[in-house]
C-alpha cells in the first residue's frame, strides 16, 4: 500500500549513491547504487553498477559486500533472461558464502532455477537436474541442520523426484524448525 513511498525512497537512495560514486568511486558506492537500481527494476544499469563494484574490488573483511554484489548481479542477469550465468553465480555463492542470509537467498534462487529447468526436460535429463539440485540442498542442510528453509527446499525437490516419504519428512522438519 506504500509503493509510491518506497519508490521515492529508492530514487533518493539512487541519487545519493550516484553522487557518492561520482565523488568517491568505490566498490561500496557502486554496490549501493546497484541495489537501488535493482529495486527500481533498472536491470541493465544495475548490472553495470555491480560490474563497476567488482572492478574497484572489495577489501578484506568485506566479503558480505562482495557476496551481496554477486547476488545483485545474478538477479540482474536473471531478469535479463541470462539464466545460465545467473545460475552459475547462485551456485558459486551457495558454495562459498558463510552468511546465512546470503545463503538462504541464493539457495532459493538456485532451487527455483533448477526446478524451472527440470520442468522443461523429460526422463533422465529431468532426473539428473533434480538430483543435482537435491545434492546442493542436502549440502546446505548438512552445513546448517537447524535451518528450516533448507529442509523446505529438500522437501520441494524430493516431491519433484516423486520421493513423497522423504518430501513429507523434510516438510515436517522445516515446519518444526
Amino acid at each position: 500500500y506504500q509503493t509510491e513511498k518506497a519508490i521515492a525512497s529508492f530514487k533518493r537512495a539512487l541519487i545519493e549513491a550516484e553522487l557518492e560514486a561520482e565523488r568517491h568511486p568505490s566498490a561500496q558506492a557502486f554496490m549501493l547504487k546497484g541495489m537501488a537500481e535493482l529495486n527500481l527494476e533498472l536491470w541493465e544499469v544495475a548490472e553495470e553498477s555491480f560490474l563497476n563494484a567488482f572492478s574497484y574490488g572489495f577489501e578484506k573483511g568485506e566479503e558480505w559486500a562482495r557476496e551481496l554484489s554477486l547476488l545483485g548481479l545474478a538477479s540482474s542477469l536473471d531478469e535479463l533472461k541470462l539464466e545460465d550465468s545467473a545460475l552459475k553465480i547462485y551456485a558459486s555463492v551457495l558454495d562459498k558464502s558463510k552468511l546465512k542470509q546470503v545463503s538462504v537467498f541464493a539457495a532459493q534462487k538456485y532451487t527455483d532455477a533448477m526446478l524451472k529447468r527440470a520442468l522443461q526436460k523429460e526422463g533422465k535429463e529431468k532426473q539428473k537436474i533434480l538430483t543435482a539440485a537435491l545434492k546442493a540442498a542436502e549440502k546446505l542442510t548438512n552445513k546448517d541442520l537447524s535451518c528450516g528453509f533448507y529442509h523446505y527446499l529438500q522437501s520441494q525437490i524430493s516431491s519433484h523426484l516423486e520421493d513423497y516419504k522423504k518430501s513429507f519428512e523434510e516438510a515436517v522438519m522445516a515446519r518444526e524448525l
